[in-house]
């Protein structure tokens, strides 16, 4: 069994509820990696609008950070992602990495 970084947040008796979120170490990582490309787009934003007076680039550099960022965080989540256990068994030690 591969060791899964992310784990369904509600139990499976609830089928719309499909959200993910980290158990491990590596999925905080990719959180957090995520976390980082907005802001790096915010902070690319910021400068060419009020320093380079560029704000289409600044906007162009968030989408891009953001798009980036996003589709690392579903790929990770996607491929690493746990769809029959929850964050609380992972939790509760009921589910072995």
């Amino acid at each position: 069994m591969s060791r899964y970084w992310f784990a369904r947040s509600f139990p499976l008796s609830e089928p719309k509820a499909t959200r993910m979120a980290p158990v491990s170490g590596e999925g905080w990582a990719v959180v957090a990696l995520f976390v980082g490309c907005l802001v790096a787009g915010v902070v690319g934003l910021a400068t060419f609008a009020f320093t380079y007076r560029q704000p289409g680039v600044g906007v162009v550099t968030l989408l891009g950070f953001t798009v980036v960022g996003a589709a690392a965080l579903i790929a990770a989540i996607r491929l690493r992602g746990d769809r029959a256990h929850t964050t609380e068994e992972y939790r509760l030690g009921k589910v072995r990495q």
